[in-house]
């Protein structure tokens, strides 16, 4: 058996047997044995894209992006950079390709943005070119769900250990703001260390 297959046999297999244990957990069908139309059923219900999914897909595109870093004791850096963003996995999942500088070098960016139905929260996974740890933060939309705060664990950074929180303002269609805010160890108040304005390419 070929790698890929080897890999898509054990995902297959791990989510049926996520599906058939939250069965099993059903307090009103102990232990009973999900028929295979009723797994079926699972696997697509746990596949289906939600109305959450569908805002995210609609960001799809090419963003053009004014960057401003803010370092500690230094005067805002600013910079530009462009970002791709596509749909991945039937509509659950943005990636988000980010290419620019900082410090006059090239930069490069990843993130995966998602919506859990399980947890009803926004997932984000953040990783770049300037280090070996993800950021991975969980977050909620506000009333009007044009604003998404998302929260971290304590991550590394070149400050030392930091507590990430994204907040993503969605302004229309064509616009949208990303803050990045950190909680140095042992700090109350978060601050913010970088702000990118994005413009939809047409």
């Amino acid at each position: 058996m070929s790698l890929r297959s080897t890999v898509t046999a054990v995902v297959v297999v791990g989510g049926l047997a996520f599906a058939a244990g939250r069965v099993f957990s059903d307090e009103a069908n102990p232990g009973k044995m999900p028929s295979k139309d009723e797994m079926k059923k699972l696997m697509a219900e746990m596949a289906r894209p939600v109305e959450q999914h569908v805002k995210l897909a609609s960001e799809a595109g090419t963003w053009d992006a004014d960057v401003t870093c803010w370092m500690p004791g230094e005067a805002p850096v600013q910079s530009k950079g462009t970002s791709i963003v596509t749909t991945k996995l039937g509509g659950l999942w943005l990636h988000d390709e980010f290419k620019g500088e900082f410090d006059g070098k090239p930069f490069e960016g990843g993130t995966l943005l998602g919506y859990s139905k399980e947890k009803q929260k926004y997932f984000g996974l953040w990783v770049s070119s300037m280090g070996s740890t993800p950021e991975v933060v969980w977050g909620t939309a506000d009333a009007s769900g044009k604003v998404i705060t998302f929260d971290g664990e304590p991550t590394p950074c070149p400050m030392g250990m930091v507590t990430p929180r994204w907040v993503c303002r969605h302004t229309d269609a064509d616009h949208k703001t990303f803050e990045h805010w950190v909680k140095m160890d042992g700090a109350t108040d978060y601050t913010k260390g970088l702000e990118i304005r994005y413009t939809r390419r047409k």
